[in-house]
């Protein structure tokens, strides 16, 4: 997993040849020290390119600008989680808009957004995973957007794979899967297999190789439950952004105890002892079902 302990923002005024005025900011970053960090940022900002270049993107070599999910995100480390090995297993990091994010480094996540996108195979689905949900979830409040053709596309798409364990969970925008019973790194062929036959978003895709690990949301997006992101951005230098970000912190903190990130729908691929299953998974499993996972019928953000 790429991710750094320290960051730092480091800033420089600049003028072009027409006189202009420029500020430039760049983050900094490292696992050394704070130190180390503001070094990085001040030797990256010494080589980006003059502002009068930077008026026409076109002229920029690639390496001058990343899009979203070319390297790693820099974000705050909340705490780090360490298998029974003392290994690294997954991270908390907040991320740029203020939720909270498990990044796990072998344990697969896949987020399907959008449903619909899932094209129905050969293998028949069976009307277990269905029947518990309408089962189980009355009264929701998005038990009517959960389409049966949806879900049972995905269940069957699932069952292809006759060797895995699936967690199935309904989200706000779609479903999130979580393989139970392999560990994978995120280049891993299978692990791409399932991207592509799941219709995992690109992007996601992209940011997962970039970071090496997985991403899964464990608390609601902010404009879900009627907040704006943060005025500011990791890392927070002023004692202004400080104290701005938690007032800001403590407001989304009350207003999300009634909200869930996502609803369990059931499990597919036969009956486990979650004692079985990998140290990782058992450890990551009881985090983010402790985060995202709410008593009785929760609106879903």
């Amino acid at each position: 997993m790429k991710f750094y302990k320290y960051a730092v923002r480091v800033e420089r005024e600049a003028t072009d040849p027409q006189g202009g005025a420029w500020h430039h900011t760049l983050i900094g970053v490292s696992n050394e020290s704070e130190a180390d960090a503001r070094r990085n940022g001040e030797e990256r900002l010494a080589k980006l390119p003059p502002p009068h270049m930077m008026r026409e993107r076109g002229r920029l070599q690639p390496d001058h600008y990343l899009q979203y999910g070319d390297r790693p995100v820099v974000e705050e480390v909340l705490k780090e989680l360490r298998n029974e090995r003392q290994q690294l297993a997954g991270i908390l990091t907040r991320n740029h808009y203020g939720s909270v994010v498990l990044n796990a480094a072998q344990v697969p996540f896949f987020d399907v957004d959008d449903a619909d996108e899932i094209s129905s195979p050969a293998v028949p689905a069976k009307p277990g995973l269905l029947n518990w949900l309408y089962g189980k979830l009355g009264g929701s409040t998005d038990a009517s957007n959960i389409q049966p053709s949806q879900l049972s596309a995905l269940q069957a798409k699932l069952q292809t794979y006759s060797d895995l364990i699936f967690r199935v969970y309904r989200t706000a925008a779609g479903y999130r899967i979580m393989l139970l019973n392999r560990l994978l790194e995120p280049h891993d062929t299978l692990t791409q297999m399932l991207f592509d036959d799941l219709g995992c978003d690109p992007l996601y895709r992209k940011l997962c190789g970039s970071q090496e690990c997985y991403r899964a949301r464990l608390t609601p997006k902010p404009w879900r439950c009627g907040m704006i992101a943060p005025s500011s951005k990791h890392p927070r230098g002023s004692s202004w952004s400080q104290q701005s970000f938690q007032v800001w912190l403590n407001r989304y903190e009350a207003t999300i105890r009634d909200l869930a990130v996502c609803r369990w729908i059931g499990d597919i691929g036969g009956n486990y002892d979650v004692h079985d299953l990998p140290n990782e998974t058992q450890l990551l499993l009881s985090i983010h079902d402790a985060f995202t996972l709410r008593d009785g019928p929760r609106d879903l953000a």
